[in-house]
């Protein structure tokens, strides 16, 4: 549900609670600035009730033809709230035994009851209930999801050193961080003890990548004061995607969390993609020479690379030029009939190849029907 809707709403429940009609033309301008989704968040407000946009849009046509008979057959004005409690009792009969309580009341302790009482964050039990919905959300509109798994490193050397007030602020610290770096429609959770999950809805692999990336180099560079020490500390994160790594979203914290158990075997401070034994694509050995054109604001920078593999998602290169995980490059490659193509990439991993080289993995990003087929028929012919 869109916090920010919500937050809009109940504003608005206050600033009319005591003018149903003034709040009655207000609900229509918010209809129309945000559409039908204003009639479930009310309706869930006032009667805790979950509904569709469709169910709820009916229900309060009903309601307010209910609230209008209502003073009608008393002779007198009538609260919506009255209405809406009266229509849900009596004529729907959805409501048995509801409870009467200010709203400001209910909605403060609905969320202390959602939040970790450390860092502010989502607590487990709420994720639980919000990765199912956007898990069916997922599946439903064959759209993207992923999810960052993140946990702080030598966590236990801090409280071991500083205590656990120490370790607190360290904690509160680094989940403000993530707060402040999350988009709105992101999901910030403090799964356990050091632990921290970001579910990222309608966002894909490369993406999340860049989210992680920004969120671990900040708290990298981040220095925190306890008790007139300066503190150092560092993340290391996990990320799986669906339906890039698998085809049942259900397993995405599974997935990150052995992602992450590799960022801490490969030496911390470091985000490090989920790669399981399956691919989602076919990837071939391929040789030459390519150009990576890096776009900055005043100037390009041109990286000289030689091909290792290539799948239809991306390319791995091996170069001189240590790249930076999420930078932007546009690649230059020869496919059938020596045609050159250019194809936009963002880099998702470097792993040293060798003492002066980097292994440099890229996903190709929009790659339209036509190029995909031939990068496709590419690969096929190589197998």
């Amino acid at each position: 549900m869109n916090q920010t809707l919500r937050d809009t709403i109940l504003a608005t429940l206050e600033d009319f609670s005591n003018d149903e009609d003034g709040l009655l033309v207000e609900m229509r301008q918010l209809v129309a600035e945000h559409g039908k989704s204003v009639y479930s968040v009310i309706l869930n407000i006032l009667a805790s009730i979950d509904l569709s946009n469709a169910e709820a849009e009916n229900y309060w046509q009903k309601i307010i033809l209910h609230y209008a008979e209502m003073k009608s057959d008393l002779g007198r004005s009538v609260s919506l709230r009255t209405a809406i409690c009266d229509y849900f009792c009596t004529v729907h009969k959805y409501l048995k035994n509801p409870k009467v309580i200010e709203i400001h009341l209910y909605e403060k302790t609905a969320q202390f009851s959602k939040l970790d009482e450390l860092t502010g964050l989502l607590n487990r039990r709420v994720f639980n209930e919000v990765f199912t919905r956007e898990v069916s959300r997922a599946e439903r509109h064959h759209s993207d999801l992923s999810l960052l798994f993140f946990d702080l490193d030598n966590f236990k050397l801090i409280n071991d050193t500083y205590g656990h007030l120490g370790g607190d602020l360290i904690l509160k610290s680094v989940a403000e961080i993530i707060r402040k770096r999350k988009r709105i429609e992101d999901v910030a959770v403090r799964y356990g003890g050091e632990e921290i999950l970001l579910l990222l809805p309608d966002t894909p692999k490369v993406h999340a990548h860049e989210i992680g990336e920004r969120i671990r180099q900040e708290i990298d560079e981040a220095r925190f004061v306890y008790e007139g020490r300066v503190l150092k500390v560092t993340i290391s994160g996990g990320l799986a995607s669906y339906p890039y790594d698998t085809t049942a979203p259900q397993r995405l914290v599974e997935a990150a969390d052995s992602a992450l158990y590799s960022a801490k075997a490969a030496g911390k401070n470091r985000i490090v993609l989920f790669s399981g034994d399956k691919r989602r694509y076919v990837r071939v050995d391929c040789h030459g020479d390519i150009k990576l054109k890096e776009q900055r604001f005043n100037d390009d920078i041109m990286h000289a690379a030689q091909c290792r593999d290539i799948s239809r998602g991306g390319m791995m290169v091996e170069s001189s030029d240590n790249i930076s995980p999420g930078t932007r490059l546009l690649t230059q490659f020869t496919l059938q009939d020596e045609k050159q193509q250019l194809f936009a990439s963002t880099v998702v991993r470097v792993e040293p190849s060798s003492e002066d080289k980097f292994n440099i993995g890229m996903s190709f990003l929009d790659i339209d029907y036509r190029t995909g087929n031939e990068l496709a028929g590419f690969v096929m012919n190589r197998i």
